[in-house]
């Protein structure tokens, strides 16, 4: 009686592992299908990490219906005080729609100043603080990691997670991934994934890719981390140079992927992705819509290798 007991045991965590193992994405229609079949989101109450700054935040998790890895997805940056749709910096629900079809917990978060989220925006705050290009980089990325703590704290603490997760971001965001991918609260982050990663504008030089810059971009993104990266050679939003740069950076570190899509560039068109929102026909918006043909297979690759821990 003992031993058939041990085995059932033993089965039943056979099939509990199994059944957390990540899918291959498949193609668009299958992602859209499996998006569907999502249930409610839960939004927490969390407020920002940042130092005498109460503001809520506005975070959203579509629950996989059994204990799964996250995906914590991360926004772009605009100017301080551009008005721009959240659901656009939340990357519309084409991203979303991979990476829960691929078994990832799903979790948005808009920062401080955006869609609900309370307070002055990071891109503000760094403005107040800077002098250069260099220490508006600084100052914007510590702002942007006082919001993502307190939402790795609470995935850390939730018992629908299982096998930590990963950071992935577009431009800002991914800029913001790979930084705060090193902060003490990232310890369940095993890898992360930056799309179009960088910043291509600001209140400053931002867009002239000066050595100073350069060399601060490189300091700040640097992360022992798995990544995966991908950036396409005709961005007009966020250099290549700054791409292909940090790319080389962390294949230095070692298990890093690099993906250079050819994607076109027609500005004057829209592009309409899984669930109605829209995205410029330019390599910087494609890579979120359309263009995650070219790179999701190779990222279902780079994320079920077994050093990496998600399954």
């Amino acid at each position: 009686m003992r031993i058939a007991a041990i085995l059932l045991f033993a089965v039943l965590n056979l099939a509990a592992s199994a059944a957390h193992a990540l899918q291959p994405p498949g193609d668009s229609h299958e992602q859209y299908e499996r998006w569907l079949t999502r249930s409610e989101a839960e939004r927490p109450d969390l407020s920002t990490d940042a130092l005498l700054d109460w503001s809520h935040l506005e975070v959203k998790a579509w629950w996989q219906p059994q204990p799964a890895p996250y995906a914590l997805i991360l926004h772009g940056s605009q100017p301080p005080n551009t008005p721009h749709d959240a659901r656009y910096l939340g990357m519309g629900d084409d991203v979303h729609a991979l990476l829960y079809s691929m078994g990832f917990h799903v979790v948005e978060l808009l920062h401080r100043g955006y869609g609900e989220s309370e307070g002055a925006r990071a891109e503000a705050r760094a403005s107040l603080r800077s002098t250069d290009d260099d220490s508006y980089i600084r100052a914007l990325l510590r702002e942007r990691a006082n919001d993502i703590r307190p939402v790795l704290r609470w995935l850390d603490s939730s018992p629908r997670v299982k096998n930590g997760g990963i950071l992935i971001g577009h431009s800002a965001g991914g800029l913001t991934a790979l930084y705060a991918s090193n902060d003490p609260a990232a310890r369940s982050v095993k890898a992360v994934v930056s799309l179009e990663g960088g910043l291509g504008s600001g209140p400053l030089k931002l867009g002239v890719m000066e050595q100073g810059s350069l060399d601060t971009f490189l300091r700040m993104s640097k992360t022992p981390k798995p990544t995966f990266i991908v950036h396409a050679p005709n961005d007009a939003i966020v250099s290549y140079t700054l791409g292909e740069a940090i790319a080389t950076q962390q294949a230095a570190v070692g298990n890093s992927v690099f993906i250079s899509p050819d994607l076109p560039r027609d500005t004057g068109k829209l592009s309409k992705g899984v669930e109605g929102y829209y995205y410029a026909q330019e390599p910087h918006t494609l890579v979120i819509g359309k263009g995650i043909k070219t790179w999701k297979d190779a990222l279902y690759s780079f994320l079920t290798q077994p050093q990496i821990g998600l399954e």
